[in-house]
């Protein structure tokens, strides 16, 4: 299934109530490396026919702001699409974390650690539960390959390459009549490269992202069996920011979204589609 092109207003979700170095505002918590994705919202209003609207957002704050090294606090990640033919209606809220091991500058590698362990209610999937997440970003000091967390190359094109790899415990503990109920235990795999066109002139305000990730299935319970062991999500995301970014402030921007496959961390059923929409960052 492929959507056709959206025309969005803006909703500039959080971005006036929430400011500070403290905050954070991303397009998911579950999904983090050494760079920042931006929470995304679009609206959908047709001459006829109901309205449609898109929120895949997630707030922290960081209570561990005197340790610059790691960053620890609530979270609360909302993941609503009423466009898709498989609708995404997913909550989470919990506690979030990072910790940047090592230093670059001393060692020829370091880690980017991200941890998460949340409530999660999928009223698509008409499930309830809890959510462990932990993921590792290798940082490699390399001469000419971008894998150190900054991106590489020239004044007019810069990249950056970001692998990544990790386990999530999806446990489902409440259900409605009919739907299985258990626990499941997943590999992650994600592959991130990260463009900058015209990187000096425009401070990085334009980048596109492409993005191919794996979930395969260790463990799961008998009631929630299938046949299918691994699921696959490509993401390519155009972005384009009013502002450069500064630590404290908000970026508002602009972006386009190519998505195909699934996620089952944020309720994201097997499909494809296509979306403009405004973008907030901070």
């Amino acid at each position: 299934m492929t959507r056709k092109l959206s025309t969005c207003v803006l909703i500039c979700l959080f971005s006036t109530a929430v400011q500070g170095a403290d905050w954070q505002i991303r397009q998911s918590l579950l999904d983090q490396n050494m760079v920042s994705n931006p929470a995304t919202v679009s609206f959908l209003r047709p001459q006829q026919g109901s309205s449609s609207y898109n929120v895949d957002a997630a707030v922290a704050y960081n209570f561990s702001r005197k340790v610059q090294s790691l960053s620890l606090g609530p979270m609360l990640e909302v993941h609503k699409n009423t466009e898709l033919d498989a609708g995404q209606d997913t909550l989470l809220a919990g506690v979030t974390g990072t910790w940047l091991a090592g230093d670059l500058t001393e060692g020829a590698m370091a880690a980017f650690l991200d941890f998460d362990a949340s409530y999660k209610r999928d009223r698509s999937a008409q499930t309830e539960g809890a959510l462990l997440h932990a993921t590792l970003t290798p940082l490699i000091k390399m001469k000419h390959v971008p894998l150190g967390g900054m991106a590489k190359g020239t004044a007019q094109f810069k990249w950056l390459l970001q692998p990544t790899v990790g386990v999530e415990c999806d446990d489902v503990s409440e259900a409605a009549a009919g739907v299985p109920a258990g626990s499941r235990v997943r590999a992650i795999g994600d592959l991130e490269v990260d463009l900058y066109p015209w990187a000096t002139r425009l401070s990085k305000r334009l980048s596109l992202a492409v993005k191919y990730g794996m979930r395969l299935d260790l463990s799961e319970s008998s009631a929630l069996d299938d046949p299918r062991d691994r699921r696959y999500l490509r993401r390519a995301s155009l972005n384009y920011y009013f502002s450069p970014a500064k630590d404290g402030v908000t970026q508002l921007g602009l972006g386009f979204d190519w998505v195909d496959g699934e996620n089952p961390s944020t309720g994201l059923s097997d499909q494809e589609y296509t979306q403009f929409s405004f973008k907030v960052r901070l």
